[in-house]
């Protein structure tokens, strides 16, 4: 940890294994955490109350943190099973990752450094702290608060990739057949997906425009479609579409909402 005071208290953090033997498991959690990490730093006074405080997070991707087991993988054989499901989970990580765009607003996020091996060697942070010139030069000590896979958490998630990777081996040939036969035989799923600016936003007939000349409709009396920050021109937003036009529209700073693009 390194801060200086330059009219806002400047700060630069490093995250990284000790030993080289932690490496494999430090970058394993910061890439497949199983939650959303971050870490909080607080500066002290004397009497150790807190004077300052703020939390810098690490990008969650709740895609990352899933470990199939044989018998799941045995059951998706079954076609209908396999878009059913599909649906559900794409459903979740939309609303996954509608709370972490939520989660990440505001604060500072750690980059990852990237080693030799192409594997994730530190993760950094930096920025200017919400701290007062009097609270720093009240500051006795700092104090951390992170939420981070702890040496035996990160060995576990290892050995859950690996069991998870020997669940996939152990697949019979026929099942694998049958398989890949059943996923070839899915429709082809085609996506667009994009940044774009709400422009004009109609709450009373369901209907958005966008800067780039896209238009969505919504469900007019829907709760989440009612919230007047949609109507905080220009909005960025990122959108997503399957190609039965149904789309999530994402704001970071009010969630997503269910559309559909007007071809």
């Amino acid at each position: 940890m390194f801060t200086k005071w330059d009219k806002r208290l400047e700060y630069r953090l490093a995250l990284e294994p000790g030993t080289p033997k932690q490496q494999a498991g430090f970058a394993f959690a910061v890439a497949n955490s199983p939650r959303p990490l971050s870490v909080g730093i607080q500066l002290n006074d004397g009497k150790g109350f807190v004077v300052c405080s703020w939390e810098i997070a690490l990008k969650y991707e709740a895609r990352n943190a899933a470990f199939p087991t044989a018998d799941a993988l045995t059951a998706k054989t079954d076609a209908a099973s396999l878009s059913t499901e599909q649906m559900a989970q794409d459903l979740d990580f939309a609303r996954q990752d509608a709370d972490e765009l939520q989660r990440e607003q505001g604060k500072d996020i750690f980059q990852n450094e990237i080693g030799p091996d192409g594997k994730i060697a530190a993760t950094n942070a930096q920025g200017e702290a919400p701290c007062s010139k009097k609270a720093y030069e009240n500051t006795s000590y700092w104090s951390f608060s992170p939420n981070f896979p702890s040496l035996a958490e990160q060995e576990q998630l290892l050995k859950r990739r690996e069991e998870a990777q020997a669940n996939a081996g152990r697949l019979s040939s026929a099942t694998r057949k049958r398989l890949t036969a059943k996923i070839a035989a899915r429709p082809l799923i085609l996506t667009i997906k994009g940044d774009d600016a709400i422009v004009e936003y109609d709450a009373s007939r369901g209907v958005i425009e966008t800067s780039a000349g896209k238009i969505f409709l919504f469900d007019k009396s829907s709760a989440d479609g009612n919230d007047s920050r949609w109507q905080d021109y220009p909005v960025s937003v990122h959108y997503k579409c399957d190609q039965n036009s149904s789309c999530t529209l994402k704001h970071a700073g009010i969630g997503a909402l269910r559309v559909r693009l007007r071809k």
